[in-house]
């Protein structure tokens, strides 16, 4: 099964909802592409197509060139932040196979009629012993990666979590410090926009595990999280044909889309490694800081600073 095929009417879609025209991207492009290149610590964007690659970028920040210039800085100074999850990007190698083989991520093809995508997260097995967040980060930012560089087309993300096999050990897997930089810097890093999380199967750690991430989330997005106690209502907010099959959906199943993925992060193994060297250089940032810790080491001047996540 071959995912990332970009259908010219789903583009469509994705500007008609973001109010863009070409002439409006061609022109904001040029800005940021002028703004990137009078910072000193970042850039350049090598190894992809610099326009395509800023515009897709600019759908991701909602088409807005000062959102995009705050968190470009983001972009380039997480993979000094999260070495980890840049490193290694061999999504075939033992480690990785066996997160494939008992974590799901995957991302349903077709966009509802607002352009959103459905994406499921799962456990396939409760058995933690081979669950790693530091692998799950390294797939979502390798699927980011590959969005920006073939292109971004959906409006934001309808989440689906199923959480059947949750366990209490999975969630001992979360150094908070991780968690706290995974939602501080890859959030702004890559952008994604979220309309509702849709929770299945709660499992008796459910407080628990709302309990780990709430605090990391803005109010407005607590606000969008929904539970689900009966698979049946799910229907109720999905469209049939964006609903994997394991949930009764007319959607390809979870395994089926969870491998397809594999298989694209493997045959994109040269871009993943690449862009994976997109770091700023800390030593040119225009201040007396050399070295970014923290989001609030990162610099980002005048209005910029105090620009925050839709």
């Amino acid at each position: 099964m071959k995912v990332r095929t970009l259908w010219p009417e789903d583009v469509a879609k994705v500007r008609q909802c973001l109010g863009l025209t070409d002439d409006a991207l061609a022109s904001d492009v040029t800005a940021l592409k002028d703004w990137l290149r009078k910072q000193p610590h970042l850039g350049p964007l090598v190894g992809v197509d610099e326009d395509k690659w800023l515009q897709n970028y600019l759908i991701l920040n909602k088409n807005s060139v000062e959102r995009a210039k705050a968190n470009l800085d983001s972009y380039f100074s997480i993979r000094w932040i999260m070495p980890e999850v840049f490193q290694q990007r061999d999504m075939a190698d033992r480690e990785m196979e066996l997160a494939f083989d008992n974590t799901c991520i995957a991302f349903m093809p077709g966009l509802t009629a607002e352009g959103h995508r459905v994406v499921v997260y799962s456990h396939f097995t409760d058995d933690s012993t081979h669950f790693q967040p530091q692998h799950l980060a390294k797939r979502l930012f390798a699927i980011a990666d590959i969005c920006l560089a073939e292109g971004v087309d959906r409006v934001s993300d309808i989440v689906i979590l199923d959480l059947q096999n949750t366990r209490a050990s999975h969630l001992a897997k979360y150094n908070l410090a991780f968690v706290k930089n995974l939602f501080d810097h890859g959030w702004k890093a890559y952008p994604e926009r979220v309309a509702a999380i849709h929770i299945i199967n709660p499992p008796s750690v459910m407080e628990m595990t709302l309990n780990l991430f709430k605090p990391f989330l803005k109010q407005k997005m607590r606000n969008r999280i929904q539970i689900h106690n009966k698979l049946e209502s799910l229907k109720d907010h999905i469209p049939l044909e964006s609903i994997p099959s394991d949930y009764g959906g007319l959607g390809p199943s979870c395994r089926d889309m969870n491998r397809a993925w594999q298989a694209k992060m493997v045959e994109r193994r040269e871009l993943l490694d690449t862009v994976a060297n997109h770091k700023s250089r800390e030593h040119l940032r225009p201040d007396s800081r050399k070295h970014v810790t923290s989001w609030t080491d990162l610099g980002v001047e005048g209005t910029f600073r105090k620009l925050s996540l839709d």
